[in-house]
């Protein structure tokens, strides 16, 4: 890269620590994380479930809502801060959350032991589920911080707050107390304990999802920008902490430099050359039926996760309402099998990970 290219890039960033976004000849960039006070008229309710998890409801006409989630990373015992977006395209159903969080397994609807199949009662019951399941569904966002950080339960993970816009929002359970830091906010920053580090992409919206850490006793905000293209923004970093972000970048996936700076001096550079693993890596998942009890009006569903880590993923049965979870180990077979109910009518599963769609069987 040029010495005059490096100049118009600083430039391009002074313009970024005066704006909070980059300002190019298309407007506002597409990739700036900031969000504005009204943004926060647009969620009429988060919901915390102990310190793990959480369910963000939304107002008619939210479409997208950048949020920053402060966490505490209990592996590495370190508070860190997650860039996510909250897409209206990629809610969840309401009553996956709600029976996850209920306990509830068979969506209602006890199969019993022995029972035979009875045609007309079968009937009955599909039509009865149609017309009590006639309205609208209700979706929210759902995180949950054992998934995003790929840890086991007891790692100690929690979800410690929700910022959006200039409004934070705690969680009121015991478990997210606060955590302290040792903060020195005259001292100096020294910029080679500041960098940036790529984690992993995501192919279907063709972003990186990038980490830059800070283990200096005084907190930072940095920008960074995608060469070539007009993504860019800025992320503050706590001391002795690191704040997760994604960035959009060209085809292929993976490939592209960003540049991370400090008052428009450049400090960090990396170029992923698509090498990152995919952070949802669907294509080592197998989601599909495995056997039908037609007595008993159940069925057998299989799930295969390739990955080299335990993974828990939500499912959701659109016919019957039952949902849950299902976690498949880091073992030989890396394979685990589950039965639902299908009383009405059929079976239309969804299996998901970290808010997003990976698997369906249906029948």
């Amino acid at each position: 890269m040029s010495d005059e290219h490096k100049i118009s890039r600083r430039a391009s960033l002074r313009g970024i620590a005066a704006t909070g976004a980059v300002i190019s000849g298309t407007g506002l960039s597409a990739g700036t994380v900031s969000a504005s006070d009204k943004k926060v008229d647009y969620i009429k309710k988060i919901d915390f479930k102990s310190c793990h998890s959480m369910a963000v409801y939304l107002k008619d006409g939210a479409k997208k809502i950048p949020i920053k989630i402060r966490a505490y990373n209990g592996e590495d015992e370190r508070i860190e801060n997650i860039h996510q977006t909250i897409k209206k395209n990629k809610l969840l159903p309401y009553k996956l959350w709600k029976k996850i969080h209920n306990g509830k397994k068979n969506g209602g609807y006890d199969v019993k032991n022995g029972g035979s199949y009875d045609d007309k009662k079968h009937k009955d019951l599909c039509t009865d589920h149609e017309k009590k399941n006639s309205h609208a569904q209700k979706y929210v966002w759902t995180f949950n911080i054992y998934q995003f950080y790929n840890h086991a339960i007891d790692a100690e993970d929690k979800i410690l707050s929700v910022k959006v816009g200039n409004k934070r929002i705690k969680n009121t359970n015991e478990c997210a107390k606060k955590y302290p830091h040792e903060y020195d906010k005259k001292g100096k920053l020294d910029t080679d304990d500041i960098y940036l580090k790529p984690i992993c992409v995501n192919s279907e919206y063709n972003t990186v999802r990038y980490r830059v850490d800070n283990w200096n006793k005084k907190p930072v905000t940095v920008s960074y920008d995608a060469y070539n293209t007009n993504y860019g923004g800025k992320v503050h970093v706590e001391p002795h902490s690191v704040t997760y972000f994604g960035v959009k970048t060209p085809a292929p996936t993976g490939s592209g430099e960003v540049g991370l700076y400090l008052d428009g001096e450049q400090i960090d550079v990396v170029k992923p050359n698509g090498r990152l693993p995919e952070s949802l890596a669907k294509e080592k998942i197998a989601f599909n039926i495995n056997d039908v009890d037609y007595s008993e009006r159940k069925v057998e569903l299989y799930v295969h996760d390739g990955t080299d880590f335990d993974r828990t993923f939500h499912y959701y049965d659109y016919k019957s309402g039952a949902a849950g979870t299902i976690t498949v180990h880091d073992e030989p077979g890396s394979a685990e099998t589950f039965w639902l109910p299908a009383p009405h009518c059929g079976t239309s599963v969804e299996l998901f990970y970290q808010g997003h769609v990976v698997g369906k069987a249906e029948r």
